[in-house]
């Protein structure tokens, strides 16, 4: 061992540790499941619903605006709101519903005991699923620019793909929020068509409302003028979950809005909830922590991003919207694999600042809403304001059968 060059060493040591975690998540998730068959006498609450947020903090995206629907519609149904960060949403309890913190012994009663799951992402590789328990999946993307699941994901351990296998089964009901989504998911999990319904995201309804009082709310509470307009810069993670800024030029793309569009312009950044350390602009408002980004969305008069769904999102508002994407190549080739090839989307893009102040000045809103209403029928969005109704009906229905 000693003659072996130090950078094998090194290697063989990172393959090691990654091995040696990848098989402790596997036995302990295993294990986990294991002891529950044992609990299999405990009976099923005809009206107990399960929501698992995961590591995200606060009271948003699908599942917020479903639980919303069925609080206003089926008030017979108990809800247990399963996170990390209970302190976050310690507020829903007042509104009836149960929060209890993500592996605590309660979030286990609880999750045995519920007839029906909600989850807006994986399932955790730790819950075993009864027999007559119903999953539902109300995932975070109406539109999958980036693939996901298992035929595109890459492994470097044969037992983080059991995981994601063990996380991921089948669900009872999957709400879809296009048909290109659908189809890219059937084909990339396997899953059966029948799963899915073509209801839109729940989170995406706020956009066929008057949108006027939250425009004017995120203004108050971030001590903006009426008046002022607002940029939020919104880009997704990367894989080293680290925050990047990108050369964003703030100062020079405040200006060029201002000089297109008039007013005065106010750029808010929102990170994604992966990234725990924000990156700092001049000039900027961080709103990271703000739940709710359907809301944000709502406020904003522009939007810039790079790989994000939430560009999906905005294009219901019909407002102007652009790609800054500096790493397009190299994300492509190292990151994700894109399920929609990026020349085929809306919004210009730009990989420089002097592209993202040529399209800002040169910007017409009339041939942007066309391309996106063209982008919104080739890809078959199911959003029309109505998704979280049909999403707490087939709950309701799934929990008193």
């Amino acid at each position: 061992m000693a003659d072996l060059p130090r950078s094998m060493l090194t290697d063989m040591s990172q393959r090691l540790r990654l091995s040696l975690r990848a098989n402790l998540r596997l036995w302990g998730a295993r294990g986990i499941r294991f002891i529950q068959r044992f609990c299999c006498f405990l009976p099923l609450v005809r009206n107990k619903l399960t929501v698992y947020l995961h590591a995200r903090r606060g009271y948003g995206c699908n599942l917020k605006y479903i639980v919303e629907a069925l609080l206003n519609t089926y008030p017979d149904v108990q809800i247990v709101w399963v996170t990390a960060y209970p302190e976050a949403v310690a507020s829903l309890q007042q509104r009836g519903i149960r929060v209890v913190k993500l592996n605590a012994l309660r979030h286990w009663w609880h999750q045995f005991t519920s007839k029906a799951i909600l989850i807006s992402d994986a399932l955790p590789a730790t819950v075993r699923l009864r027999r007559g328990q119903v999953l539902v999946n109300a995932w975070h993307g109406g539109m999958n620019y980036k693939h996901i699941g298992p035929k595109y994901c890459v492994f470097e351990h044969p037992a983080q793909r059991k995981n994601f296998h063990a996380a991921n089964p089948q669900p009872h009901h999957y709400f879809s929020g296009s048909r290109f989504f659908t189809e890219d998911v059937c084909a990339s999990f396997d899953f059966s068509p029948e799963v899915f319904h073509p209801f839109g995201m729940a989170r995406n309804d706020l956009f066929f409302t008057d949108m006027r009082p939250i425009y004017d709310a995120i203004r108050r509470q971030y001590g903006l003028a009426s008046t002022d307009k607002i940029v939020l810069y919104a880009p997704t993670f990367r894989e080293d979950k680290v925050a990047h800024g990108f050369a964003l030029d703030v100062e020079r793309l405040l200006w060029a809005l201002g000089k297109r569009f008039g007013g005065t312009w106010k750029f808010l950044y929102r990170a994604h909830y992966f990234i725990t350390e924000t990156t700092a602009f001049k000039d900027a408002i961080d709103v990271s922590a703000y739940e709710d980004m359907s809301e944000l969305l709502a406020a904003s008069d522009a939007l810039i991003t790079d790989y994000s769904s939430c560009l999906w999102d905005f294009a219901l508002t019909k407002r102007p919207s652009f790609i800054y994407a500096t790493d397009l190549e190299a994300y492509r080739e190292h990151e994700r694999a894109f399920a929609l090839p990026p020349e085929q989307w809306p919004c210009p893009i730009c990989i420089t600042n002097d592209a993202l102040e040529q399209q800002v000045l040169s910007f017409d809103l009339e041939q942007h809403r066309q391309r996106l209403e063209a982008h919104l029928a080739a890809c078959g969005s199911y959003d029309d304001g109505h998704a979280a109704e049909r999403a707490a009906a087939v709950l309701h229905a799934a929990l008193m059968a």
